[in-house]
């Protein structure tokens, strides 16, 4: 299985998109298509990045469930020397040195994957912490590849979504675009939780925006 092959990678000016704030970009970020990710390359200055896949005319059709072949996921993680479980719900590949966290690979429905790895998670979190942690995550936007970062309600994730026609001959490049995602951020975005490092971070990147109060909590 050979995922050496033409990458189409773009960027594209957002000007429209200058007066949202970190979180609503991250919102974002999380309806596009595929890798797309909107990245925060200057304060008041976003872009979207991406990488087309292409790849062998044969594609990783649907089964009757709508899910990818299961022998095709299957012969990509065991080619990548990934441990790693079927449930019901997807597959999971399972932590480990070269990646902290598990990463999981759901069906979409439509023939096509998710790919998601926890980057942080907490039980609550404060307004400066999540302000901190949405200017960060999209900051590190710039720097990845064939993965994007995503701002949940009790996490953040490394995520990538993989169309029908993708899954064989990008699945390679996602898993270790996310394993590398969560190598690069994870450390970093967690220690962002902490009330003290989340205020210095805001303050250190603060353009005269208002600064929410430390003890609030949502």
């Amino acid at each position: 299985m050979n995922h050496d092959r033409k990458r189409n990678e773009f960027r594209q000016a957002r000007p429209e998109l200058a007066t949202l704030s970190a979180t609503e970009l991250l919102a974002q970020t999380a309806m596009l298509p595929g890798t797309n990710r909107l990245a925060l390359v200057a304060e008041g200055r976003a872009e979207e990045i991406g990488e087309l896949l292409s790849g062998p005319a044969r594609l990783a059709g649907p089964t009757a469930e709508g899910e990818p072949e299961t022998d095709v996921v299957g012969a990509i993680l065991d080619e990548l020397g990934f441990a790693y479980k079927r449930r019901e719900a997807g597959w999971y590949v399972q932590a480990s040195a070269r990646c902290p966290q598990e990463i999981s690979l759901t069906p979409t429905g439509n023939g096509g994957l998710r790919v998601e790895a926890v980057l942080a998670s907490w039980e609550e979190i404060g307004d400066v912490e999540k302000l901190a942690l949405a200017r960060f995550l999209c900051r590190a936007q710039v720097g990845l590849r064939f993965a994007r970062c995503e701002l949940q309600d009790r996490q953040a994730v490394a995520a990538a979504l993989l169309f029908a026609e993708e899954v064989e001959s990008g699945l390679g490049d996602v898993l270790l675009a996310v394993q590398s995602a969560v190598g690069r951020v994870a450390r970093e975005a967690s220690a962002l939780l902490a009330p003290d490092l989340a205020a210095a971070y805001v303050s250190f990147f603060s353009s005269g925006e208002e600064t929410p109060n430390a003890a609030g909590r949502i």
